[in-house]
């Protein structure tokens, strides 16, 4: 049944200390999703992005202030009582842009993931729920507590996974191996894992920051059953040598895994057309989802969601964002449920070009782009944030960058849309104009490739647009849009682009996962971004003298730092990227899912299950039992 607690496991001064910190309190954030009721955009269909920690098969790019990971909320007016009576309808159906049969589910192997659809056969192992600024843990765990530097997940009764073997804490064990060995971002913050008991893991932690550790698998999906992925640990484990890991690493990135997981269905068969799945007993959801099967039916872009939509053949839409006119098409019975993703729309450059290897390059497109033309072009300012002056941190509309800044912030260069800037900083850098078109010191013409994901339409309308800007300037570019796979699986990680769109802001309200996410995630690595940037200082000071800052090292010392140390190495990153530009914020999401509610008992969008980011789908609420068919 859906969860009913009111221990939220939340210190209440800890509490408010993160709503001072981002800047708002609950009711602001629902009020800031409900602006992105309307939009002047396109219908972008980001399946592959969580928004989440950036190694989860690049979901995204690669979360906060919080407590240790308690249950929490109120589950609403959901009864208690045995369902009775027919279910009006007895199959949750959801769009993809995968073709069914020929996808895998092994997170680690960026390339042909099932994309969504993992949402409803998969499950996360902790939420950040924006409503009380709470982490809460998946529901197929008991608890999840932290305690100095020892965080202790402990399974709940009754899980298990698909094929039906219980879920134990040793499969909770090996996930948290399997992240360690092939270097994905939790890592950075845990140290070791060990089963206490056949249900209670301890994770050995790097950090006794409670916000960090829970954050860091906060959208996380627990995938990594013992049977299926324990052999790989031993390899891992037997390894004598660096290439030896490395090729077991190649190994698990080229697994394909099966679809066995611990989500609310089962998958039963997949074709060219379709996902089909059955109500998993050994799920927590699953006495309310008894009876109801799950297809997810492949749909072409954004139109053709839109038209599933529009003919209510999906009970479910997202996240995508709606232009004025498509919501006017949608039936009445769609409940829009926004929910700020504490992250969006950056610039990943590829550092191989000589060009952008140049700091005054970087800048002078800083320049040049008019971010808030691109976020208006996007989707409209109802559903993206432009950003200003450039930190890595997200949360700009509620005042985030400002609380941790403080007086700084003022210093910081504000990049206002000006050609004249541009035109100077590449003068000054040894840059000249001829017949229109810029060249290098070299000589060489500025020629850039812009490659973006095809049929992400806001990411497209804001690649157009700065590709407008570039031109317009004197730039040679090459605007390009490949299918959303392959741009995931093959174009990013390759660096086959000179500029490609990114997550950047981390998705949770902690700077660390915004700074993170610039060097150390996975399309970091795809980019070739460089651990060292060269930063005028002192901090405040743009025409100081340049000192060499390790942004990748700066940022992995976060986690062990506290109070007025924690805040300075966040001002110097924040500064960092302001002067030396490892990655250009563009714009940040106010994401948006749709849920039917003419056959489904959904909360309302101000419910506190509603507000649960990552994951940036909004499934939570479903995992949680929170939405329940309606019955006859």
């Amino acid at each position: 049944m859906p969860r009913d607690t009111e221990d939220h496991d939340v210190p209440d001064d800890d509490r408010r200390d993160l709503l001072r910190n981002l800047g708002f309190g609950a009711t602001a954030i629902v009020t800031a999703g409900l602006a992105g009721c309307s939009g002047d955009g396109g219908t972008p269909t980001q399946a592959d992005s969580d928004g989440g920690d950036g190694g989860d098969g690049g979901d995204g790019g690669d979360g906060g202030d919080g407590g240790d990971g308690g249950d929490g909320g109120d589950g609403g007016d959901q009864s208690e009582d045995t369902p009775s009576g027919s279910l009006v309808d007895d199959v949750w159906s959801t769009p993809t842009d995968r073709i069914p049969n020929e996808v895998h589910w092994n997170n680690y192997n960026p390339a042909s993931q099932a994309g969504a659809s993992r949402n409803w056969v998969q499950t996360y192992m902790v939420g950040f729920r924006q409503a009380d600024a709470s982490f809460v843990p998946s529901p197929v765990f008991e608890d999840i507590t932290v305690e100095g530097s020892t965080m202790t997940i402990t399974v709940a009764d009754g899980v298990t996974w698909h094929d039906g073997d219980p879920l134990t804490a040793e499969d909770v064990v090996t996930q948290v191996k399997m992240d360690i060995f092939m270097q994905q971002p939790p890592a950075d913050v845990i140290d070791s894992a060990q089963t206490a008991s056949e249900t209670e893991a301890e994770l050995s932690l790097s950090t006794q920051n409670r916000e960090i550790a829970l954050g860091a698998y906060a959208g996380r999906k627990l995938n990594t059953k013992t049977s299926i992925y324990g052999d790989f640990v031993s390899q891992f484990e037997e390894a004598s040598s660096d290439s030896a890991m490395d090729d077991v690493r190649g190994q698990v990135s080229e697994f394909r895994g099966p679809a066995t997981g611990l989500g609310p269905f089962r998958l039963t068969d997949a074709t060219t057309r379709r996902f089909h799945g059955e109500a998993h007993e050994g799920h927590p959801a699953y006495d309310v989802l008894e009876g109801v099967s799950w297809e997810a039916t492949r749909t072409t872009g954004n139109q053709g969601i839109l038209q599933m939509g529009i003919s209510g053949s999906t009970d479910y839409i997202g996240p995508v964002v709606l232009s004025e006119d498509a919501l006017s098409q949608l039936p009445d019975f769609y409940q829009i449920n926004p929910v700020s993703n504490l992250n969006g729309h950056g610039l990943f450059w590829n550092y191989d070009n000589p060009h952008v290897q140049r700091p005054a390059f970087r800048k002078a497109i800083a320049y040049i782009a008019d971010r808030t033309r691109i976020a208006k072009n996007a989707a409209g300012l109802n559903f993206k944030e432009p950003v200003g002056a450039p930190t890595g941190i997200s949360g700009g509309g509620q005042g985030v960058p400002e609380s941790w800044l403080g007086d700084t912030f003022d210093s910081l260069t504000a990049y206002e849309p000006s050609t004249d800037q541009a035109t100077q900083v590449l003068e000054d850098a040894g840059y000249s104009k001829s017949g229109g078109t810029w060249q290098g010191p070299d000589g060489n013409t500025v020629s850039l490739d812009l490659v973006y994901p095809g049929g992400w339409t806001d990411w497209v309308n804001a690649g157009q647009t700065l590709n407008s800007q570039l031109q317009n300037f004197g730039f040679e570019t090459n605007f390009e849009t490949v299918d959303a796979p392959t741009w995931n699986g093959q174009t990013r990680p390759n660096g086959e682009f000179d500029i490609t769109p990114q997550w950047w802001g981390g998705g949770r309200p902690h700077p660390f996962f915004g700074f993170r996410a610039i060097t150390q995630s996975s399309q970091a690595g795809d980019a070739n971004v460089p651990d060292t940037f060269e930063v005028p200082m002192p901090v405040g000071d743009p025409e100081g003298d340049l000192e060499e800052i390790n942004f990748t090292e700066r940022t992995s010392e976060l986690p062990r730092l506290s109070g007025e140390e924690a805040t300075q190495a966040v001002v110097e990153l924040a500064w960092a990227v302001n002067q030396a530009m490892p990655i250009l914020p563009i714009m940040e999401k106010i994401g948006a899912v749709w849920y039917n509610t003419q056959n489904w008992n959904v909360p309302s969008t101000d419910n506190e299950w509603m507000t649960v980011n990552p994951p940036t789908h909004l499934a939570w609420p479903f995992q949680e039992g929170q939405v329940e068919p309606m019955r006859e």
